[in-house]
């Protein structure tokens, strides 16, 4: 700023050939020359530093031309002051260092703010864990001291730290995020555990079997570090435009400098920093990256991070989009979706007795039936059967939720009943079932509800020109065929592993379809990395 109106000042003498400069001229330029040299040589260190890399790689880059013009028409100013003969740069010199650290900065945010979502996305696994010793005693230690062979105690709703196996107890646990199964899954003795799945009702004790770096968790951090070193192509075919660019800028300014230099010495510098400003790359050095951070914004203010701003050239040709759906079509919790009750049993009765029943598990279906409202009763102690359901005494009287056949073991199902449980899993719902030891109570059903936006994304998507959307998912056939039915998507796989995941894109792209994937979890990393395009959701 204090350049600009040192600048400005001048502006206003009229220029008058062969005249002495007026003392306020003179000291506004050499006050000017100073200020200059400080923007040149902390603000404008990054470029030294990027003509000093050139240098030692033995190619010429856009900071080459940036800095010898800055040089130039600084070291033009100073035989100007000097000679009081020619113009002065110095505010040309400060808005140009202005606004290419404008741009740099812009798109370095862009990419700092992508890279900081998705790395808190990656960071799943607890920083310590409850390590036993020989001794049977805890500790509390950090997850990078756990070794392989370490022992490991689990306390319900916590997240496993590293890939493990069971020793002591079973347990259901959340892998929604791994494996993309909504519900939970049920682990004993001799199973293997995901770090990132949760633990839900039962304490258990592992063994770790892989340490912190080696987790899966690990290599999403490698694929983001991966993908933040890509750029887009027209940006690499910048770079390889400047190059040649330079090189001809200089040859120019080298060729002016010798023939003003031989034929009208008193103007070669003047002359050689005006072809060096004018022929400066400037749209090369400021479109590119102010180009990348406009698009990043713009992708962010749609709720969207761009990390690897190489998709970007790959995204506009993308006819076929494949979605996983747990978490990413759908919120991944189940909510309840309809009650059917028994024996005049009210509805609200019913919702407050299986909250009840609720109140110790961390089971997903029993945190959403817990959230109900119930009246205080003399419950005796609850027993949780992990992957079954629970049963306590309440007022006296024995009660059970869970599983049909969890059920069946202490009270039978009518044959109305067993039909209606059948005819609600085939459609897609998971089924709990409330009973007292005089029958059946109420049939709850719970289903994985679509994310908001989910029909106006694929309506917009359509009306960009995608051709096919598919669902790829390791969920139960029923669930993914009636959130397909929902959004009128024809094709879709159930019940998939990571590997059949990531060969199918891989049999697409073999036959020259360019794939754009949506997924949401540790289980399709594999296959986002494979995807012409990924985009990784994770929405609170």
């Amino acid at each position: 700023m204090l350049v600009m109106q040192f600048s400005f000042a001048t502006y206003l003498l009229p220029a008058e050939p062969g005249a002495s400069l007026p003392m306020w001229v003179v000291l506004g330029r050499w006050t000017g020359l100073f200020l200059t040299a400080c923007i040149l040589i902390y603000s404008g260190q990054e470029f030294f530093a990027g003509v000093w890399s050139d240098i030692k790689n033995r190619r010429l880059g856009m900071d080459v031309p940036v800095v010898l013009g800055l040089l130039f028409a600084w070291f033009g100013s100073l035989n100007a002051t000097i000679t009081s003969q020619g113009e002065v740069y110095l505010d040309s010199i400060a808005m140009f260092v202005f606004f290419l650290l404008l741009a740099r900065r812009l798109e370095l945010k862009g990419k700092l703010k992508a890279a900081g979502r998705l790395e808190e996305l990656a960071r799943v696994t607890p920083r310590t864990a409850s390590r036993i010793d020989s001794s049977g005693e805890r500790h509390r230690v950090a997850v990078e001291d756990l070794q392989v062979g370490d022992l490991v105690h689990l306390l319900p709703g916590e997240t496993v730290q590293v890939d493990g196996e069971v020793v002591r107890g079973e347990s259901s646990f959340d892998e929604s995020l791994l494996t993309g199964e909504s519900l939970p899954v049920l682990h004993e003795v001799g199973d293997a555990l995901l770090a990132g799945s949760v633990n839900g009702e039962q304490s258990i004790d592992m063994r770790v079997t892989h340490t912190v770096q080696a987790s899966a968790v690990s290599e999403i951090r490698k694929l983001i570090d991966r993908g933040l070193a890509q750029r887009p192509g027209y940006a690499e075919l910048a770079d390889r435009i400047a190059t040649w660019f330079v090189a001809v800028i200089l040859v120019l300014a080298a060729t002016t400098a010798t023939y003003w230099f031989i034929h009208q010495p008193d103007q070669w510098l003047a002359t050689t920093v005006a072809v060096l400003i004018v022929t400066c790359p400037c749209a090369l050095a400021l479109a590119t990256p102010m180009s990348l951070s406009v698009s990043a914004g713009k992708f962010v203010g749609l709720g969207m991070l761009p990390l690897r701003m190489k998709a970007l050239d790959a995204l506009a040709k993308s006819k076929l989009f494949v979605f996983d759906k747990t978490g990413t079509l759908t919120h991944g919790k189940p909510e309840l979706a309809e009650i059917v009750t028994y024996a005049g049993v009210e509805r609200d009765d019913a919702m407050g007795r299986a909250s009840l029943l609720s109140a110790d598990s961390e089971h997903p279906v029993a945190k959403a039936l817990r959230a109900f409202p119930h009246d205080k009763a003399d419950t005796g102690e609850l027993f949780n059967l992990p992957g079954a359901g629970t049963r306590a005494r309440i007022n006296g009287e024995e009660w059970f939720l869970g599983k049909a056949e969890y059920i069946e073991e202490s009270t039978p199902l009518t044959a109305e009943q067993r039909e209606r449980v059948e005819s609600f899993r085939q459609q897609g719902y998971l089924v709990s079932v409330l009973a007292s030891g005089s029958g059946v109570v109420a049939i709850f059903t719970f289903h994985d509800p679509l994310r908001s936006g989910v029909e106006e994304l694929l309506s917009g998507l359509k009306e960009t020109g995608v051709e096919e959307f598919v669902i790829l998912s390791g969920d139960s056939q029923q669930n993914v065929e009636r959130v397909a039915n929902k959004l009128g998507i024809t094709s879709f796989h159930a019940n998939l592993s990571p590997r059949e995941k990531f060969d199918w894109v891989q049999s697409r792209q073999k036959e020259g379809r360019q794939i754009a994937m949506f997924g949401d979890g540790i289980n399709v990393a594999p296959t986002l990395a494979l995807a012409d395009v990924s985009l990784f959701c994770r929405c609170d």
